[in-house]
């Protein structure tokens, strides 16, 4: 019983973090500097955010667009 409440538990901590993260990985993903837009894909692959991923795949830098890629 116990290894079927701990994700459970693990889950709803994490759903209430992904709201702050979620807002900082989105200014990340705004910046000019690719190093933050990597940042931010890496942020995005945590949160399982295919959507904002793809987004980053067709970034500008092709560093940005690899960890965007690499995560998807």
């Amino acid at each position: 019983m116990a290894t079927v409440t701990l994700p459970i538990i693990v889950l709803g901590a994490m759903s209430r973090a992904s709201r702050p993260v979620f807002m900082a990985a989105r200014r990340l993903a705004a910046s000019p500097a690719p190093d933050s837009r990597r940042n931010a894909a890496t942020i995005y692959a945590a949160l399982a955010d295919s959507d904002r991923l793809t987004l980053l795949g067709k970034d500008e830098d092709p560093q940005v667009r690899k960890e965007a890629v690499i995560a998807l």
